[in-house]
């Protein structure tokens, strides 16, 4: 049984004719659950068993089971004895990293960097699984997308921090880092060198947004949420490149409860920085050679689709917003079963015809369910395209958003693929993931 709090504010505006996003996330709240220990579990793994994920591990009896896929079931394969010494079957107590996606999504942070809970409780900074355990697809788009080098540089793009007194401690560090990441990667994608402003405010800061039109048309609402305590508190983020006072800057926001606790948060917020930053991106590619500004959200969508706007920067966070590819696939998993299952009575996927419906509808904003499944939808959608034609061809797509009439066209002198073509294609690998995570 779960209880979903959908948010409500969630809106683009017009600031000096450009549109801009805010994104706010749907909260999902898990009231009850199945923890699964590693190994004084309920029912011990035999060969065949039924388990919940591939490449999970578990012993007993002397044997290491793993978790495989055959066909559509998950079952236990048939074990391999653990020797040790001169051939003496040991049966060592052993923590799992392994978790549910479908249980709580816990993360912690160790020197700024994430740790994650386990279903064993334990914290782990690493996951076990192989970057074979998952499919082709994301396997291809998580290497494409990974960084190359540890060293952060960035020159084409500086930073300037208004971190307000009230923001989490904890988070500062993270929030910088993961941005600073996210400027490493793209840095050789901005042809200038351009500046980012970066606000970290939470709900103790009204009178400080006042001044600062942006926030103020955006974040009072979302504040009010914070102040109702009713919900579990979350990471709200907005962000954009656009002209203001005849200098074009990127802006991004992260909004939080003051009183913001790790062990109890939504589950999507290690990925909101680099989703935010990839909407200065988006807009950046849009108007990098300052093409006529859209006068309406729908002549907007018909060059950034709904789906493209959301969905894009939902696949950038997850793939790159996570310590490695086990934890980034589990919340995207996480992300896509939830939205899934809470506007099934609008479009509910039993075919990839129903694929196709729900790539058409998530082009607009409007309906609400729309905007929602957007994010669900488009962050696989866009992951097809990163694991088919690799990040060259990505970034080939966010090129074309110079010039290009509409977002087929985009498609088409980029992937060389219509925008009828490009559902077709992509919807068999969509729905294959929404299937299996039913």
């Amino acid at each position: 049984m779960f209880l979903v709090a959908v948010a409500t504010v969630l809106r683009g505006i017009i600031e000096q004719g450009v549109f801009m996003k805010v994104r706010v996330l749907v909260l999902g709240l898990v009231l009850s659950t199945t923890a699964i220990g590693p190994v004084a579990a309920a029912t011990s793994p035999s060969p065949g068993g039924k388990c919940t994920r591939v490449g999970a591990t578990s012993v007993s009896k002397g044997l290491k089971f793993t978790c495989v896929k055959k066909g559509k079931k998950t079952t236990w394969n048939s074990g391999v004895a653990i020797k040790t010494g001169k051939g003496t079957i040991a049966q060592p107590t052993v923590i799992s990293d392994s978790l549910s996606y479908k249980g709580a999504m816990v993360y912690d942070l160790k020197n700024g960097l994430l740790t994650r809970k386990a279903n064993s409780g334990t914290y782990f900074e690493t996951d076990s699984r192989s970057l074979s355990s998952f499919s082709a697809i994301r396997q291809k788009a998580h290497s494409e997308m990974a960084l190359k080098s540890s060293t952060i540089s960035h020159p084409n793009v500086e930073f300037t921090y208004d971190i307000r007194p009230s923001f989490p401690q904890a988070l500062i560090e993270h929030s910088k880092r993961e941005l600073s990441e996210a400027a490493t990667f793209w840095n050789d994608f901005f042809g200038t060198k351009i500046k980012i402003q970066v606000y970290l405010v939470t709900e103790q800061d009204r009178e400080h947004i006042k001044s600062i039109t942006w926030l103020q048309n955006n974040l009072p609402a979302i504040f009010d949420r914070f102040d109702r305590k009713s919900e579990r508190p979350f990471i709200a983020g907005g962000g954009g490149y656009w002209e203001s006072n005849g200098e074009w800057t990127g802006t991004i926001f992260l909004a939080t409860a003051s009183y913001l606790n790790l062990t109890y948060v939504n589950y999507e917020w290690p990925q909101v920085a680099k989703h935010e930053f990839f909407h200065v991106v988006q807009d950046y590619a849009m108007f990098q050679t300052r093409r006529a500004r859209t006068s309406t959200r729908a002549e907007f969508n018909n060059i950034q689709p709904q789906h493209f706007r959301e969905g894009s920067a939902n696949t950038i966070g997850y793939l790159t917003g996570f310590r490695n590819a086990g934890w980034g696939s589990d919340a995207m998993d996480w992300m896509v079963w939830q939205r899934a299952a809470n506007f099934r009575n609008w479009i509910d996927i039993q075919s990839v015809d129903d694929v196709i419906r729900m790539m058409v509808a998530t082009e607009s904003h409007e309906p609400n369910e729309a905007f929602e499944m957007s994010y669900a939808i488009g962050s696989l959608m866009y992951e097809w395209v990163i694991g088919t034609y690799g990040r060259e061809g990505f970034v080939k797509l966010l090129n074309q958003l110079a010039s290009a009439p509409s977002f087929d066209v985009a498609l088409q002198r980029s992937i060389g693929l219509t925008k009828s073509e490009f559902y077709s294609k992509s919807a068999p690998y969509v729905f294959s993931v929404f299937q299996a995570l039913k």
